[in-house]
């Protein structure tokens, strides 16, 4: 019998490799006896969360039935009212999650929309069990997705009035950034200028812009531009405490946010 991951298949040597240092390395401070008579609690966890983890995918490489599962989970979500009650979230704006809300915000910007992706992910998974939000790799990819699904009401662009930026924009002035601080406010600053980009009647309105099927797959690949720098700064944290480590209106705090795997997916 076959007991391999079913996307295991999908995953690069280097991304086997990550996850298999990730299962080992706490067994390796473990003393040489220890390892095999005992497993603690937190290894066993997160020895689960890497088994049960599956890869968000970049859109422009989805078979035609990846795209079809997306679009009939979220059209079966709004007919159900479920889209547009996790949409309307972001337009409670106490939950303080951008820069233009203060420093606070800028800070929650990442782990509250991580959070956030994963509670829509949640929801699209009760009709496509095995479904992850793709993600648009649009510092690569220019072209709108034009496979999304568009609900009723919703236009969109896109507004070439604004340029969206290249690799090399997001290599030199994100990913080189060392402190959290700086990097986090030059990504939500691309954000920004992709959400106008895209255009339309939704997706330049912080308040509705959810309501857009494109959202997720934008905020999924600013998720990942989080993740890919988070491998080489590992422990840089967000300066959160208290309360505004709490991502409200979820029980999640920055904790949990600053691992995909405690969402169970990585990105491919």
């Amino acid at each position: 019998m076959n007991h391999e991951h079913p996307d295991m298949k999908m995953l690069t040597f280097a991304e086997q490799q990550k996850m298999g240092d990730r299962i080992w390395r706490p067994l390796r401070e473990l003393p040489y006896w220890e390892r095999f008579i005992r497993l603690d609690p937190a290894i066993i966890e997160e020895l689960l969360e890497l088994i049960l983890s599956r890869p968000r995918k970049n859109q422009s490489g989805l078979s035609q039935s990846e795209k079809d599962a997306f679009n009939n989970a979220v059209q079966q979500s709004i007919g159900d009212g479920s889209y547009n009650t996790i949409a309307q979230i972001h337009s409670v704006m106490s939950h303080n999650m951008h820069g233009f809300m203060g420093f606070t915000g800028a800070m929650r910007f990442l782990p509250w929309h991580r959070v956030y992706l994963h509670v829509m992910e949640q929801q699209l998974q009760m009709y496509e069990p095995e479904l992850r939000i793709p993600y648009w790799d649009w510092a690569n990819d220019h072209s709108l997705p034009g496979w999304v699904i568009l609900p009723s009401g919703i236009t969109r662009g896109p507004d070439t009035s604004w340029t969206l930026p290249s690799q090399s924009d997001i290599n030199n002035t994100v990913l080189n950034q060392t402190a959290y601080v700086n990097f986090t406010q030059q990504l939500e600053q691309y954000h920004n200028t992709v959400h106008m980009y895209v255009g339309g009647n939704t997706m330049p309105y912080p308040s509705i812009s959810p309501h857009d099927p494109m959202f997720w797959l934008h905020h999924a690949n600013v998720d990942r531009i989080w993740a890919t720098w988070q491998e080489t700064h590992t422990g840089v944290l967000e300066p959160l405490t208290g309360t505004d480590a709490a991502m409200d209106p979820w029980p999640d705090t920055t904790t949990d946010a600053n691992d995909t795997y405690e969402y169970y997916y990585l990105y491919s």
